[in-house]
């Protein structure tokens, strides 16, 4: 399911796909003048679970401890990047960006490509 409220976006996550053990980084901005804290959240959907589910990756641009070796932001006034290292099949999903001022998200799916260890 992907789910996109326009409110005060300026540019919104775009949808990816990647292969295992690259790196993705997806781009949100708001027209908040805001760079410290930057108000911009970040939470994740896996694959296979409901929008209950969601996990909190970055609040106010800061990665929350727990996924500081994966996800990394960069940031500037109402800009706020989430970057994915080294992506595992366990990163798919759908990826949240919140608006903290007023509410509103956008999302963007991540597909993950495994590699083939194929024998023909």
């Amino acid at each position: 399911m992907v789910w996109s409220v326009n409110g005060a976006f300026v540019t919104h996550p775009r949808n990816a796909a990647v292969s295992t053990n690259d790196t993705a980084t997806f781009s949100c901005t708001t027209n908040s003048t805001s760079s410290d804290p930057v108000p911009i959240s970040w939470s994740n959907i896996a694959v296979g679970t409901t929008e209950l589910q969601t996990s909190a990756i970055a609040l106010l641009c800061k990665v929350l401890d727990d996924y500081t070796p994966v996800y990394h932001t960069e940031r500037g006034a109402g800009v706020c990047n989430l970057i994915i290292n080294s992506i595992q099949l366990t990163n798919a999903g759908t990826y949240l960006c919140q608006d903290a001022e007023d509410g509103t998200f956008s999302t963007a799916e991540l597909v993950v490509l495994g590699k083939c260890s194929c024998a023909f």
